[in-house]
Formats: C-alpha cells, sequence, structure tokens
C-alpha cells in the first residue's frame, strides 16, 4: 500500500512537471560535450533520455583513489561490499542498488562494452583494470538490459580505457610508494599519425597489505592500435594481467563462548597462514566500423582466457584450478531518420557467447595432476536486440527496446575415490545435467530538458539475471540426502522504475534518483535450509533516493552525495524462519559522501574526500537473527598534488583520522552466535611522482 502511494505520488510530480509549456522553457545552456559509448555506438550525453553519471579522467586523478572500487564507492548510490583486505583488488563487489552479497551478479561490470565477469561467483579480476588505463567510467543506474542481457538488474558500469588517437605522441612514467611496503610503477606511450593511434600501457604492483598473509604482486599490460579510414575504422587491442596474493582469512566472534581473534590475534592478525590465491588473465578484442552518414555498422568480436589457482587449509585442504575460456561477437546497425519533424535513432543488434570452464579439486597442489574432482561446463548464449531512441522535439526524448534470449548450459562432474585425499572429502558425483532455457526484457526511458540545464525523467524496464555455474553446484550442491546435484534454478527476473531529475551546467550539476525494484525469483545462497545451498527466494523490493549534487569555482570545486536505501525480503522463509520483512545483507540504509579540491596557485591541489556507512546485517543473516551488525563506519582521505612542466607529484592519506572498521562480516551457517569479520587498513601514506615527456 505505501509503495503504491508512493509511485502515484511520483506520478503526480513527473505529470506537473509536463505541464510546463515549450514557450515557457529554455534550451539548455551549452556545456562541453561528452560522448559516450554504453549505448554501444558513439552517442551524445543529451540525446540519451537515461539516468546517467560520467566520472572523468581529471575526477579520477583528483581523487586519490588506489583502484576501481576505490574509486567507485565515493559516488551515490555505488557501494563497495565485501572488500576483505582493503586493497579493492581481489575481493571487492561493487554493489549499485543494495544487491549485497550478489551484487556482481546483478551489476554488471563492462571494459570497452565487454563483459569482464566470469560466469562464477569469483569478483571481477580488479587488477587487470589499473586506473592509469582509464579514460572515463560511464554509469548507468536501473538499466541497461535491453542493449547487454543478463545481470544487468542494479545497471550497468562501463570503464573506457585509454585508447590511440589521431597524432598523439607522448611517454609518460610514474611511480608510487607507501605504508605496508607499497610500490607501484607504470609507463604509458602513445604516438600516432592521422592515420593510425598506438597506445601502450604497463604497470606493476607489489604490497605485503594491512594483514598478516597478505602479501600481493600484479602486473598488467595493454596495447592498443586503431586504423582511422575515410569510412571505415579498425582497431585492435590485446592485454594481459597476473596476480599472485596471499589470503589471511576471518577473524572469528563467538560471544557464546568468548572467541574474540580480533583481540587474541590483533586486527592484523591471520587464521589462514597457508591460503592464497594466484590468477593470470589474457584477452584480445577487435572492431570494424563502417559508418555511410545516416547508417553505421560494428561488429566487435573477442576471446578471454583466465586461470586462476587457490588452496584453503580450512576447507579440508582444498587445492583448486579452474581455466576458463570466453568467446563473442556482436554485430550491430544503425539507422537515423526523420519521420516528419520526429528524429528516429534505430539500433538493433546481435550478441553470441560461448562460455566454458574446467575446474580441477585436489587435496594439495602436488597432487593436482590426479584430481579428486573434475567438474566440466559449457555455456551458449544467443541475444538479440532492438532499440529505437525518438527526439520528438528539442526537448523531448524517449527510448524504448526490447531484448530476447537463450542460454544452453550442460554441467559434467566426475569424482576419483582412488585419487590423493579422495578418501577425506566425503565427496560424490553430481549425475551429469543440462538446461536451456528463454528470457526477454524491455526498457522505456522518457526525458525532457527544462529551461537552464536542468531535465527530469522516467524510467521503467524488465530485466533478468540467470544462475552462474557455482550457483548450480559447481563448488558443491547437496540434495537433503546429502548427495551431490546441479541444481538448474528459475531465471530471477526485476522490474524497475525511476524517477530522476536534475541540472547539467559547466559550473553547477545535481542529480536525484527514485527508484523501486521488485524482484521475483531472486538467486541467493540460502545455507538454513535443509538440501542444495542455492535457490529461487520468492519477492525482494528495494527503494531508494539518490542525491549528488557538484559545485565548480575558479579555485576550488566540491561535490556530495547522499543515498537512503531500504532492501527488503517481501515473502519468503530459510529453514524455520520467515523472511517477511527482514533486511537484506550488506546493504547499508545511509551513505553520505562528501568530496572537495581547493587550486593553490601554481597549480597545486589539495583534495579531500568523506565517506559515511550506516550500519548493515551481515553475510548470510538473512532472517537477521544475528544479535550483532557491521558497525557504522566513515573514512577520510587527504591528497595534495602538482603539475607543472610535464612533472607530477602527489602525497596523499588515506584514512586520515586512523579509523579501525571493517565492511564486511559473515554470519557462520553451522554455528549459532558465530561471525567472522575482515578489518580493513587503518592510515595509509603514500608518495607518487611522475613526469609525461610530449604532448598527450
Amino acid at each position: 500500500m505505501h509503495s503504491l502511494k508512493l509511485w502515484r505520488l511520483l506520478a503526480g510530480l513527473f505529470s506537473t512537471l509536463f505541464l510546463i509549456t515549450p514557450t515557457s522553457a529554455q534550451k539548455p545552456i551549452d556545456i562541453d560535450p561528452i560522448t559516450l559509448n554504453l549505448g554501444r555506438f558513439d552517442d551524445a550525453l543529451e540525446k540519451i533520455p537515461a539516468n546517467l553519471k560520467i566520472i572523468s579522467i581529471e575526477e579520477i586523478e583528483r581523487s586519490g583513489a588506489t583502484n576501481v572500487p576505490e574509486l567507485l564507492s565515493r559516488y551515490a548510490g555505488v557501494f563497495t561490499s565485501m572488500d576483505f583486505f582493503g586493497n579493492g583488488s581481489d575481493s571487492a563487489k561493487v554493489d549499485l542498488r543494495a544487491f549485497g552479497s550478489v551484487a556482481d551478479e546483478n551489476t554488471l561490470i563492462l571494459i570497452d562494452g565487454r563483459r569482464v565477469k566470469d560466469n562464477d561467483l569469483s569478483t571481477v579480476n580488479w587488477s587487470s583494470i589499473p586506473l592509469k588505463f582509464i579514460e572515463r567510467i560511464e554509469i548507468l543506474r536501473g538499466g541497461g538490459a535491453v542493449l547487454y542481457g543478463r545481470g544487468a538488474t542494479a545497471g550497468v558500469i562501463n570503464i573506457v580505457t585509454m585508447s590511440p588517437g589521431k597524432r598523439d605522441n607522448f611517454v609518460e612514467i610514474e611511480g608510487t610508494t607507501g605504508t605496508y611496503n607499497t610500490d607501484s610503477g607504470a609507463i604509458a606511450g602513445s604516438f600516432g599519425t592521422d592515420k593510425y593511434g598506438l597506445m601502450v600501457n604497463t604497470q606493476g604492483y607489489s604490497s605485503d597489505n594491512y594483514r598478516t598473509n597478505n602479501k600481493e604482486t600484479r602486473q598488467a599490460g595493454q596495447l592498443a592500435y586503431k586504423f582511422y579510414g575515410e569510412s571505415i575504422d579498425t582497431s585492435i587491442q590485446i592485454g594481459t594481467s597476473q596476480q599472485n596474493v596471499r589470503l589471511p582469512g576471518a577473524l572469528n566472534i563467538q560471544p557464546s563462548n568468548g572467541t574474540d581473534e580480533v583481540l587474541s590475534l590483533g586486527r592484523r592478525g591471520s587464521t589462514t597462514p597457508n591460503d592464497f590465491s594466484r590468477a593470470i588473465e589474457n584477452y584480445l578484442t577487435g572492431g570494424l566500423d563502417v559508418d555511410a552518414g545516416d547508417s553505421q555498422a560494428i561488429i566487435n568480436f573477442g576471446w578471454r582466457s583466465s586461470n586462476d589457482e587457490s588452496f584453503f587449509d580450512a576447507f579440508n585442504d582444498t587445492y583448486a584450478e579452474r581455466d576458463r575460456e570466453t568467446w563473442h561477437v556482436s554485430p550491430r546497425l544503425r539507422r537515423a531518420f526523420n519521420v516528419g519533424s520526429i528524429e528516429h535513432d534505430i539500433k538493433l543488434g546481435m550478441d553470441y557467447e560461448r562460455w566454458s570452464v574446467t575446474r580441477n579439486v585436489s587435496d594439495a597442489e602436488q597432487n593436482i595432476s590426479d584430481p579428486h574432482n573434475i567438474f566440466k561446463s559449457e555455456q551458449r548464449n544467443y541475444g538479440l536486440y532492438v532499440e529505437n531512441t525518438i527526439g520528438i522535439s528539442d526537448l523531448w526524448a524517449l527510448s524504448v527496446g526490447a531484448r530476447w534470449d537463450e542460454q544452453t548450459q550442460s554441467a559434467i562432474d566426475t569424482f576419483d575415490a582412488n585419487a590423493p585425499g579422495a578418501a577425506a572429502k566425503f565427496e560424490s558425483q553430481a549425475p551429469a545435467k543440462d538446461q536451456k532455457i528463454s528470457v526477454s526484457g524491455y526498457e522505456l526511458n522518457l526525458k525532457r530538458e527544462l529551461q537552464i540545464g536542468r531535465y527530469v525523467g522516467v524510467s521503467t524496464n524488465k530485466s533478468y539475471r540467470l544462475a552462474n555455474v557455482d550457483e548450480i553446484g559447481a563448488t558443491g550442491e547437496f540434495d537433503a540426502s546429502s548427495n551431490k546435484v546441479f541444481q538448474f534454478l528459475r531465471p530471477q527476473i526485476s522490474h524497475t522504475h525511476q524517477l530522476f531529475f536534475g541540472r547539467n551546467a559547466p559550473q553547477y550539476t545535481y542529480n536525484v534518483n527514485l527508484y523501486q525494484i521488485d524482484t521475483r525469483d531472486e538467486i541467493r545462497l540460502d545455507l538454513l535450509t535443509t538440501g542444495a545451498g542455492n535457490t529461487n527466494f520468492p519477492l525482494t523490493k528495494r527503494q531508494g533516493f539518490e542525491a549528488q549534487t557538484s559545485f565548480m569555482g575558479p579555485h576550488f570545486s566540491v561535490s556530495s552525495a547522499y543515498v537512503y536505501t531500504k532492501a527488503k525480503f517481501s515473502r519468503g522463509t530459510t529453514g524455520t524462519h520467515n523472511l517477511t520483512g527482514k533486511t537484506i545483507p550488506l546493504t547499508p540504509k545511509h551513505t553520505f559522501n562528501f568530496n572537495g579540491t581547493y587550486r593553490f596557485p601554481k597549480n597545486v591541489d589539495l583534495s579531500l574526500d568523506f565517506n559515511y556507512f550506516s550500519e548493515q546485517v551481515m553475510d548470510n543473516d538473512e532472517p537477521n537473527i544475528m544479535h550483532t551488525n557491521i558497525p557504522d563506519y566513515s573514512v577520510t582521505n587527504l591528497k595534495l598534488s602538482r603539475k607543472t612542466d610535464g612533472w607530477k607529484f602527489g602525497a596523499g592519506v588515506s584514512n586520515l583520522f586512523d579509523r579501525e572498521y571493517h565492511s564486511y562480516a559473515v554470519a557462520s551457517g553451522f554455528t549459532a552466535t558465530r561471525f567472522g569479520v575482515y578489518p580493513l587498513p587503518e592510515r595509509v601514506i603514500y608518495l607518487t611522482i611522475g613526469k609525461t615527456f610530449g604532448t598527450k
């Protein structure tokens, strides 16, 4: 009832705005043009009737962030959850709209328009996306299911890397050193003429990190080439990354028996001195762009291979190797035309993706050639979509689109009882299984420009996601008799409704969003129910208010953001617990961010950002029965930087006031009142120096 009243109020507000006649409105004031590719073609920002946020390269450099999740957490409606160690590159999930532990499966992360998340419960390999490689980040809240398909329920984050430009000729070298024996270095170069551009990026990183047994090294490299023809452009990009990180594990607390490893081992202590993870990723992407005036055709293709190894002492000495390979091809066509005074911009396309995985499991690394379990899965996805953006007038823009997807998936599991360590595993062999499923989605966006750069818009859509290989049983699903099984779940279906309004102007901007997401058959882990671990929860509801504003003066800039989120189970049970009205774990009700930069003479910038997150229900506590939540916390960061004659100098402090906090805790699924926490770093200091040769 309250939800119905809310949307009646929003509809009334938007209807009132409709009554503003064109004669009383002025065209938006001129601002620097921004070109996006979230629409899978280059589009001007003002032409897209959607709820968008752009993070520019200037904002990235000014932020003092050391990785992408840390940067994203400073913007309204973006929450970084499950950051186990504070380095942001190993475990962080980026959550747009209160999906908590399944955020990665509902927020679609793209690099230059391609998916980077594997079809399992592993997180995005953030170490393969150094900030140094990024030109801008495009955030689309509550949309993207038509153009990109599955997994875009909360929205899409497209990370646009630096691409080779015409006549660019420069080399840039940068180094950073900081607390916990942290050192990193990067070299970037670009060379071009009127016909081609070539860009090279490399970066290395090493740190002991905050926790004991958390040493990390990573390297990444990227080579991009682009040829500029009269009407045909071609591009190719190759990249590689590798990472090696030790895993310190959770610090366990159980008040009922006096256990508190935070006190006994210290916040930096480790409970898993032997655990580790290694990852290697390689990719190749290419594209052909044919421009024929009012028509444009693009075909993108790509291949990605990733391999990871992990050892978890606490899980019966489990050593696992997982190999994944993905192929994709995406042809699409765009046609612009007028019908009378109405402009039409139609996009239609197809996506094909083939994904395969092999997971070998043994009791030790030296025995992996004779694994006791081998899991194999193959998945194919076919998608067709069409979207029409209609310029009704200079003030009105409408987009409507639909998508159809088909997915086939097979899974095979074998168990060798004679393999080393198999006798102690209590394992079995899941019967082979396959599934074919079809889903569809739609999206409708309407936006109106008002006077002096203001705008107002509404959108509604149907989105979906499908269970990944871990959720169907790659890492172990069991029936009520403890037999290993593959469990194919129903598609998760969500309906999102948004009202957004704001202003874009050279000096002052603001954006306000109100949204509601109703989800049926949400796919989540359910540890308290006898049988298989992942299931479809009947109904969930998320409602929120997001507000962000910024002001830029001649010598300073400030921005702030506030988000209110209400994420609840509407209906359902887990074990003997009724979930109706319970808060979804890992969803802070209030978040607040403030960022400010003051420019002193001689190009000296002082930047400060403050981030606050209210308390959260801990992971695995769907029935809200733990008597302890993740406490609220705040973090303040400071950075001083200067640019002069091609030189760049910087000094920064993260967690300026030396707060002791954690952003993730998980309730035990087996022992009442027991939970584990992952303390995050206290004060961190770093220094940066860089030099650019040539012109960018």
